[in-house]
């Protein structure tokens, strides 16, 4: 079952990695995209990154993991700074985040000295994917600050700042308080919801819905894992 599971984390990240090379050859076919241009290079060496990531998933999934997350985590500092059309790009990154995360839970399990209980396994994967939700969090507030600077001093606005202070604080109670965290994670989205629903200025202003999810879901998954686990600690 666990060799299956493997095989499954490599298969998935091989057919993405097939779909991502066929996205780029209908790009680059028709003739109209410069090759020489910086933008397309680094398209091509990003690409490259996966390529990486996509053959050592087949023998060092350690590698493969990290490999990934690093290659999300550059897919949004490129959409954000260089390719502001990216739009969905970034989002749909994310699945190959999780993948790369959870063969970096394949390593854990198989060397773990002894065997951990599912509340470790839990806890090393909320852990992993909220640092890179934290890096990928502060490259957003990093790209809205550069590139379009608002008066977060002014509604609706002032949202931001509130929320980033929720995000960061639930960020660091994580570690050492799940009930906690998981609270200020969902008051976050519950932040996000009010503020797109309100205000259009606010939605407008960055992927929250879509993004927020996954914010929403970790909140949600630090909840449970304290009503699950607290007996046992």
């Amino acid at each position: 079952m666990k060799t299956l599971s493997k095989y499954i984390l490599q298969i998935l990240t091989s057919i993405y990695c097939a779909v991502y090379m066929a996205g780029l050859i209908s790009e680059f076919v028709p003739g109209e995209t410069n090759l020489i241009s910086i933008d397309c290079l680094l398209v091509i060496l990003i690409f490259l990154v996966f390529l990486a990531a996509t053959i050592f998933s087949w023998f060092n999934l350690k590698i493969s993991g990290l490999l990934l997350q690093v290659w999300n985590i550059v897919i949004w500092l490129f959409s954000w700074f260089i390719w502001e059309e990216a739009g969905m790009v970034m989002v749909l990154a994310v699945p190959a985040l999780v993948i790369g995360v959870l063969m970096n839970l394949k390593v854990y399990k198989s060397k773990a000295g002894t065997q951990p209980t599912n509340q470790i396994y839990w806890r090393f994967v909320l852990r992993l994917l909220i640092v890179n939700y934290a890096i990928l969090y502060a490259i957003t507030i990093m790209a809205g600050i550069l590139r379009d600077p608002l008066n977060y001093s002014s509604f609706p606005f002032i949202l931001f700042p509130v929320l980033a202070a929720l995000f960061y604080s639930g960020f660091i109670v994580s570690w050492f308080n799940e009930l906690v965290a998981g609270i200020l994670l969902c008051l976050w989205y519950v932040v996000v919801v009010i503020g797109s629903v309100a205000y259009f200025d606010f939605s407008d202003s960055g992927p929250w819905f879509l993004f927020g999810l996954t914010i929403l879901f970790q909140g949600l998954s630090y909840i449970n894992n304290y009503r699950t686990y607290r007996s046992k600690t």
